[in-house]
């Protein structure tokens, strides 16, 4: 039986999937409404301005309201990342061998410890957030000049979520950003928690999953179970 750690981190890589899907469909959405406006365009010389304000209006309407469920959907799988994210990371493990003997070595070894082994040592806790503050602590205590880059390893959870409604609202009901930007700011949590998000690449061509692949080909890719932790 999967341990309580496994299950939030399996329903963590779960609802990051979920999310990615929803940012491709939200590009699919945008570029239906594109098209279906350009359709409405080339029959100008044919209909009353009247008729194709009316027809615009529709493929407006439509368009909202799939952006609203969209932002419906991803609200809630948000809501449940955040409370695996807390659940993951809301305690230290005090028991935990490997980081009472890291945090040894940094008291006893000082500045002088070699860079290269800061560096691994930071690598064997990612995405632990609590052991990486530890870590920090440690860092700082002993007087180091760097701590190998946590600072950028480290997140304020609750901040984040915040930040991924606010993101998400903006994208899907505001129109203030774009499904791509989404993605990328979905995608600095993901990375944060060592997840593969493709739909948060910088290079618009090699982002996301098209909606047309096959979902359980594309949750096999992810390293994901045909169904989630849920069943669903």
């Amino acid at each position: 039986m999967a341990n309580t750690k496994d299950v939030n981190k399996a329903i963590i890589k779960e609802q990051f999937f979920r999310l990615g899907q929803i940012v491709d469909n939200a590009k699919a959405s945008k570029n239906t409404y594109q098209s279906e406006l350009a359709k409405v365009d080339g029959y100008s010389r044919d209909y009353s301005t009247e008729y194709l304000e009316g027809l615009k209006a529709k493929v407006e309407n439509e368009y909202k309201a799939q952006n609203q469920k969209l932002n419906d959907d991803a609200q809630k799988q948000i809501e449940k990342l955040s409370g695996a994210l807390g659940d993951l990371h809301g305690s230290l493990d005090l028991n935990d061998p490997a980081l009472t003997n890291a945090v040894g070595l940094i008291k006893s070894v000082g500045p002088g410890l070699v860079f290269d082994n800061v560096l691994k040592i930071n690598a064997h806790f990612a995405s632990n957030q609590p052991a990486l503050r530890i870590l920090r602590d440690a860092y700082k205590s002993a007087n180091f000049v760097s701590n190998g880059g946590l600072d950028e390893q480290i997140y304020n959870i609750e901040d984040a979520i915040q930040g991924l409604g606010r993101h998400t609202q903006s994208a899907l009901i505001q129109g203030n950003e774009s499904a791509f930007i989404l993605g990328v700011e979905i995608g600095k949590v993901a990375k944060l928690e060592g997840i593969d998000f493709p739909q948060g690449n910088p290079f618009p061509t090699m982002s996301g999953i098209p909606s047309t692949v096959d979902v359980s080909a594309a949750r096999a890719a992810a390293g994901l179970p045909p169904k989630g932790p849920e069943g669903k």
